[in-house]
């Protein structure tokens, strides 16, 4: 099975992290080379506000999300595209 180097955020705790250009479906807007950080435990994908509103996307939903404390919040949802800049696999027996 393949295993991959991440690059890690400058955060702390350090947290693994990919490069991502992320577009709108419905328009020619994109935000290209922005940093995400992985969650392996994540159900969902987050984006910052900041970037929902550069893209201009249009809100498809309202979700309750509970989080891993026990919170709960509406959260609006979105149809982005994103794409992972390429990392080659290092391969391990």
């Amino acid at each position: 099975m393949p295993t991959f180097r991440y690059h890690y955020a400058a955060d702390n705790p350090p947290a693994p992290a990919v490069l991502l250009n992320l577009a709108d479906p419905d328009s020619a807007a994109r935000v290209q080379d922005n940093w995400g950080l992985v969650d392996s435990g994540a159900d969902q994908t987050v984006l910052p506000v900041s970037l929902v509103v550069n893209l201009g996307l249009a809100k498809l939903d309202v979700q309750l999300i509970h989080g891993f404390d026990g919170t709960t919040q509406l959260l609006e949802t979105y149809i982005v595209l994103l794409q992972f800049e390429i990392y080659y696999p290092l391969w391990s027996r």
